[in-house]
């Protein structure tokens, strides 16, 4: 190959990089691990704080004060705790593979192959971040379209992430009071005892209808 056709191709590649259409080959996300506030819904005011927590692709989610879902990649189950504040709350197992299950749109990219294409950049909440249109590919082979905004001052931290809804809703998740670093290693480690499915709409009926006569 002469210096000419080099150059030649060397102008064309450039010239592909920065066209607005262009996608980076597939990559996977390698979530830090961290602590951080989510916020998620189709409106700023529909969205309820969460606290979420992830470690070596363990998540702990608390969707409110007193419930907790443990995710677990060692184990096929979802670990359900009720009474987190107290010294032994319950907890129950629900499918891994269910995907109601799942609390949290980072849940998708951990580990998963995206790609990208190029939108821009952005400062949420002070952060800079990168904005990135991709096509997430789980292990089972489906596709989710999404739109990213990775932090850069946070080792590329998604801080927002937009899911298509129905129509033309899309369902923001913002995370704040970010922490970058392991949480606590005790916030991975479900009761020694655990009800299957089958055992525990029973024990869950009996302490919602306690709960309920101490109210009265």
């Amino acid at each position: 190959m002469t210096s000419q056709q080099i150059f030649a191709a060397c102008t064309t590649a450039l010239a592909i990089i920065a066209s607005p259409d262009f996608a980076w080959p597939a990559d996977t996300i390698q979530l830090p691990e961290f602590s951080a506030t989510q916020t998620i819904g189709p409106k700023e005011g529909d969205r309820q704080p969460w606290k979420i927590y992830h470690s070596k692709a363990r998540f702990r989610v608390e969707p409110s004060g007193g419930l907790a879902d443990l995710y677990l990649p060692s184990v096929n189950w979802v670990h359900r705790l009720i009474g987190i504040r107290r010294p032994n709350p319950i907890c129950f197992l629900d499918s891994l593979n269910d995907q109601n299950a799942r609390h949290t749109p980072l849940q998708l990219l951990s580990g998963a192959m995206v790609q990208r294409t190029d939108a821009g950049s952005e400062v949420i909440d002070g952060h800079p971040c990168q904005v990135s249109n991709v096509v997430i590919t789980s292990a089972d082979g489906k596709t989710v379209r999404a739109k990213l905004w990775e932090a850069q001052d946070m080792q590329g931290f998604p801080i927002q992430i937009d899911l298509p809804g129905e129509g033309v809703t899309k369902t923001k998740t913002r995370f704040s009071d970010i922490v970058l670093g392991p949480p606590a290693p005790s916030l991975f480690v479900p009761p020694a005892k655990c009800l299957r499915p089958e055992e525990a709409g029973t024990v869950v009926e009996d302490t919602t209808n306690g709960l309920a006569e101490k109210a009265h």
